[in-house]
């Protein structure tokens, strides 16, 4: 059972306003290309808005809409921002187009149009397998693509943050195509919410096309993403499959591509040659000279970035090559597709087709990492604190958490006037994210309790929740109580008496939800709004039938069962208030 981690209503209300986060992905469409001008149809019921609370107009033809500086021209007006909703189909100017079903927000930024629409992860990974893939890969290495996207896609959710969108639509992030063959998602189907997780947060799941039949390190390519399961390996795999490559170039060619990155090369140089290799044998620096002079030294990385802006993606590619001179020309001679890192789908592909499944091809590429639906590997360090142990992941947190935590337990006995019978393990987690992917909770819940096992969040997050002693007093309590409590008893009066144990609340006699519509919302959890709703109208039904009957008779229904005839008095006074308002 889960439920919000705050010992009264308002310190509920004050965390989640202050940390929630949604669980759908933003994502900006058409990243590729400047797109100025954008044409809108709907295919569906669809409306427009000029902001997202303002009121909406049916689309019943198609929409122009062009970037202007940083506003929107629409209709011949100037906006910020637009908003559509509905299903659409979004095309460019240049005959690109792509179909949306769950709106649009689409604003101008130096007069390009930012088009961002908002994906479930699993639509989201069932694209990017299709874009990184064109489904052209068996079975089992698609399943395994599916996870890698997906644990891409949870590392890398906020690279865009500050743009005010998720992730974006090119290979920057992850390459997406809507149009969705069966394979595919028959292979995100099968793995539904399986992610790659190092240490409880997701594994940065690069990948490659070809890797020449040697994996790189993930410093190699990104010097400050080391992570011990990215390494530089042999791929038996691929090796077999592997196809060379030849690519040549004048050195007015490699001077021109270089320019326009900004790199200017000696002048007149005439020789090429190989300065440094990476660990898996990549070409690492290069250094050209004029004659016998010294010369100058670039990055391979660098170079095969030139050449792809200037001669096209595929015209080096990739930096384990050798290069061979003859005159003023070079023959780049090499294998492997790209930078090499992590998954190589040659080789994946290659190892289905031998019958290895999904899982031997991530533990492969992957090594030491752990494949699971919410946060596996946390390094936990045990604290015993009396009837509490306390698991960290930061031994400074250990302390005072283990101070707090029996401090807690007392107060939740002495309210609840319930014994602990059994130990209790408290779980803190160092980062919102962690709590999340392990717990499967959104932002705005503080704590978790199942069972005798208490998940929270960071000592910070606690400390905005009203208090770390607070918010565990209030699970504590609800641990107590689960111990004792008759398996009938309705949710509803479960959440509401533990918020009347420590006197969060009388009973107003509000009545805006009924016992049903209480039950429901907090069994759904839909939202930080309502989830606040149904405990406030819980525990104001518990302290009015607490009003009525007293402390020791809610005790007594909690163990024994609530009888219908409780319910009924909620349910009558609800009534006689409706009444009374439609009477004044």
């Amino acid at each position: 059972m889960k439920r919000p981690g705050a010992s009264l209503i308002l310190l509920f209300v004050l965390f989640a306003t202050a940390i929630a986060q949604p669980p759908d992905l933003r994502v900006r469409l058409f990243t590729v290309h400047d797109t100025r001008v954008v044409t809108v149809t709907p295919v569906a019921s669809a409306t427009v808005a000029e902001c997202a609370s303002c009121r909406a107009t049916k689309i019943n033809g198609k929409l122009e809409l062009r970037a202007a500086g940083e506003s929107v021209l629409y209709a011949n007006r100037r906006l910020k921002r637009l908003f559509l909703t509905g299903a659409v189909l979004v095309e460019s100017a240049d005959g690109r187009a792509r179909r949306v079903d769950r709106g649009v927000e689409i604003s101008s930024e130096r007069s390009v149009l930012v088009i961002v629409t908002v994906m479930t992860p699993e639509s989201y990974v069932a694209e990017a397998v299709q874009g990184e893939t064109a489904s052209e890969m068996p079975p089992e290495a698609l399943k395994a693509m599916a996870v890698v996207a997906r644990s891409f896609a949870a590392a890398m959710r906020d690279r865009h943050q500050d743009l005010g969108f998720d992730l974006c639509d090119s290979t920057h992030c992850q390459n997406l195509r809507a149009e969705i063959s069966p394979i595919v998602q028959r292979a995100v189907d099968s793995t539904r919410g399986e992610t790659l997780w190092s240490a409880g947060t997701p594994a940065m799941a690069f990948h490659s096309k070809d890797c020449g039949g040697h994996s790189a390190a993930s410093s190699e390519a990104w010097p400050r993403w080391k992570a011990a399961y990215l390494p530089a390996q042999p791929d038996p795999y691929c090796i077999r499959k592997t196809q060379p490559w030849k690519s040549e170039f004048s050195t007015a060619q490699i001077s021109k591509a270089m320019a326009e990155s900004g790199i200017v090369l000696p002048r007149g140089w005439d020789h090429l040659t190989v300065e440094s290799r990476s660990v898996s044998g990549r070409a690492q620096a290069l250094r050209f000279r004029v004659g016998a002079a010294a010369g100058a030294v670039a990055s391979a990385s660098t170079l095969r970035t030139a050449l792809g802006r200037t001669l096209g993606w595929q015209s080096l590619k990739s930096d384990l090559y050798e290069v061979e001179q003859q005159g003023n020309r070079f023959i780049f001679t090499g294998h492997g597709v790209g930078h090499g890192v992590g998954l190589c789908q040659t080789g994946a592909a290659a190892m289905a087709a031998e019958g290895k499944s999904y899982k031997e091809i991530l533990a492969f590429y992957y090594p030491g990492t752990s494949r699971g639906i919410s946060a596996q590997g946390i390094a936990w360090r045990k604290h015993p604190a009396g009837e509490v142990d306390v698991m960290v992941v930061n031994e400074s947190a250990a302390l005072p958490m283990s101070r707090v935590a029996t401090a807690a337990l007392r107060e939740a006995q002495k309210l609840s006037g319930i014994s602990a019978t059994r130990h209790f393990e408290l779980r803190v987690y160092p980062s919102l994210s962690m709590f999340r992917d392990a717990t499967g909770e959104p932002g705005w819940i503080a704590a978790t309790t199942r069972g005798d096992v208490i998940e929270t969040q960071n000592p910070e997050a606690l400390k905005r929740a009203g208090g770390a002693q607070a918010v565990l007093r209030h699970e504590f309590i609800h641990a107590l109580l689960e111990s004792v409590a008759a398996p009938t008893v309705p949710l509803w009066f479960r959440e509401g008496l533990a918020v009347y144990l420590v006197g969060g609340s009388h009973a107003a006699g509000g009545c805006t939800m009924d016992l049903q519509q209480i039950e429901e919302a907090l069994r759904a959890r839909s939202s930080e709004a309502q989830m606040h709703a149904a405990h406030t109208a819980a525990a104001d039904a518990v302290a009015f039938l607490g009003a009525r009957h007293g402390r020791e008779q809610l005790m007594q229904w909690l163990r024994n069962g609530l009888p219908d005839s409780a319910a009924l008095e909620v349910g009558s006074r609800c009534d006689q208030a409706s009444q009374h308002s439609r009477n004044r």
